[in-house]
């Protein structure tokens, strides 16, 4: 199984690259350089993901229904440990994106796993297009029902459906007779910086806990409170993201069939 380290940083192309090298199926010989970056900061996972490609096709816009696959089109899935749901996030060059949650291919519900200011922004460049994204662990935690942000496993993909020269890129590669990219079991393995102890949104409840243990017995440093203000406060957001992932995903369902999404009030 390929492995993945994601490091604890602000996104650049400092970021190490999974290469999407394996290309299947319907191998026309037309594979475009393509790759993916993740890096874990200020409790969120950051995703870059860039295409050495001309004219890229772009025919759809927005999220989270757009048909980006048929597009020229970057996509990365997510599975954290402990459950049997994954996130796939599929995006075009035009920053059009579709994202979505479930257990399989044919059991799919539209969601919204970003942080705030997160969703994906698209650069288009000489030769080159890339996208980024910024992902709430938190959110991502409310949608598929995981224990924790950790064990994670995924997979990074470069697709076309509709371009002139259809093409499926995979970094971790599938063995399956037909193009299929919600296959789990051909995940890889995606490993979080350890000084980030990213389950629970990003938070050390280990070290929250000793602090507290420590501030009851023996007394704190100055350095020390100071820690214990901003893990506290690190916490707190991450709760406040978990929750807001739960409500930014719950919809009324009426005696009609009729379902609407529930929003936020203004000026709350």
């Amino acid at each position: 199984m390929k492995r993945y380290r994601i490091v604890s940083s602000p996104m650049s192309d400092a970021v190490p690259e999974a290469v999407i090298a394996h290309f299947g199926w319907e191998d026309n010989g037309y594979r475009p350089y393509a790759s993916a970056r993740l890096s874990f900061w200020n409790g969120n996972l950051c995703l870059r993901m860039i295409c050495r490609e001309d004219d890229p096709l772009i025919r759809w816009h927005g999220g989270p229904e757009a048909e980006a696959w048929r597009d020229s089109c970057l996509e990365f899935f997510l599975m954290p440990g402990g459950t049997d749901r994954y996130l796939n996030l599929e995006m075009n060059a035009g920053g059009g994106y579709r994202c979505e949650v479930g257990t399989g291919r044919g059991d799919r519900i539209f969601c919204d796993v970003f942080a705030e200011g997160g969703k994906p922004a698209a650069t288009v460049g000489d030769g080159f297009w890339q996208v980024d994204a910024i992902l709430s662990p938190g959110k991502i935690l409310a949608l598929t029902g995981a224990p924790a942000f950790r064990a994670l496993r995924g997979n990074f993909y470069k697709c076309g459906d509709d371009t002139a020269f259809p093409h499926f890129g995979m970094w971790h590669p599938i063995e399956t007779p037909e193009p299929d990219f919600h296959v789990p079991a051909f995940f890889g393995e995606l490993i979080l910086p350890e000084e980030s102890s990213a389950a629970d949104g990003g938070v050390d409840l280990d070290r929250i806990n000793a602090l507290a243990r420590k501030q009851k017995t023996l007394g704190l440093s100055p350095a020390e409170k100071e820690e214990q203000r901003q893990l506290r406060a690190a916490y707190l957001l991450a709760v406040r993201a978990q929750l807001t992932g739960i409500l930014d995903n719950t919809y009324l369902e009426y005696p009609d069939g009729e379902r609407v999404k529930l929003r936020k009030k203004d000026n709350v």
